[in-house]
């Protein structure tokens, strides 16, 4: 439907609809995470931490010192952001000297940062060599490009919008067409649906894009797509302030968005169905959508049978 038709709707008159009973047209209600305690990290920590899940890898630990973290970027200006936001994170390290004692002596955080060409643009390469940083961000984050994620304890808390930014700064784009809207890639789906429900959380409408087949030994990729209505929201480096007027695919209605459904498809299933119970109203989460329970053993099979509608 068209923006204008979406916004005329009443949409105190909703109902629950089976899902044996679902067209095109319908809402799928997207809720936000509410009642949550806000993080204990700064915006510069949440906006690094971002930074990193996008740019960042780990450095091994030597006989010659100790490990660290490690981003590699074209931008100077975001890399010592990171790199100085690290140093106030970590103020200081640990070394272990080579006596027989074999005892830790702490020294002052520091990073360095140097450039090598690759093709016509120069990458440059910072590292943070601190080993309480790497453990730190090693048992919280992942240590994968396709197993990076949000620990639970950082991921269920508000204001992570800064992580969001931070990521976009380093491995998001802005398309050069008319709607400007923005594009954030990565292998791991556990990190984009959790960036996804961030901006949710934040009132920031994105869809998730699956990406074709990878290459022999490559890592399946995805994308999320982010309209330039909502950029204003997001407080990256790279982005350019850019509003245009575009059709609505979904609209906030205080704690949850409606989005239509395009398309519905069906497929025959045949086998052992699950009832999961919630007392009260019997609706919950899944992922991402709001659905309800149905006792009605006919409707929960074609619930089941529905591809995508419980994702």
């Amino acid at each position: 439907k068209k923006s204008d038709t979406l916004l005329d709707e009443n949409y105190s008159s909703l109902k629950w609809t089976g899902a044996n009973e679902l067209q095109p047209g319908d809402f799928l209600t997207v809720p936000k995470r509410t009642e949550l305690q806000t993080s204990d990290l700064s915006p510069e920590q949440l906006w690094s931490l971002g930074f990193w899940l996008a740019e960042g890898h780990y450095i091994p630990a030597t006989k010659a010192g100790s490990g660290g973290l490690g981003a590699t970027n074209q931008n100077c200006e975001m890399l010592d952001k990171f790199g100085m936001t690290m140093c106030s994170w970590f103020p200081q390290d640990y070394v272990m000297l080579g006596s027989r004692e074999r005892r830790p002596v702490f020294r002052d955080s520091f990073y360095s940062r140097t450039h090598k060409i690759r093709g016509k643009h120069y990458i440059h390469d910072l590292r943070f060599k601190s080993r309480i940083a790497a453990e730190y961000f090693y048992q919280r984050f992942g240590n994968r490009c396709h197993n990076k994620q949000l620990d639970l304890e950082t991921y269920w808390k508000s204001n992570l919008i800064d992580t969001v930014a931070g990521f976009i700064d380093g491995d998001g784009s802005q398309r050069w067409n008319a709607d400007r809207d923005v594009n954030i890639y990565s292998t791991s789906l556990v990190l984009i649906q959790q960036l996804r429900q961030i901006m949710i959380d934040s009132g920031i409408w994105c869809t998730t894009i699956k990406g074709g087949p990878p290459p022999e030994k490559r890592h399946q990729s995805y994308q999320l797509n982010v309209r330039s209505r909502y950029i204003n929201k997001i407080n990256s480096i790279k982005l350019e302030d850019y509003t245009c007027r575009t059709r609505n695919v979904a609209i906030e209605e205080g704690d949850y968005f409606l989005t239509p459904i395009k398309s519905v498809n069906r497929k025959p299933y045949s086998g052992l169905v699950h009832n999961f119970s919630v007392e009260e109203d019997e609706s919950y989460i899944a992922g991402g959508v709001a659905v309800h329970n149905c006792k009605d053993d006919a409707v929960m099979a074609w619930l089941c049978a529905l591809e995508g509608y419980a994702r």
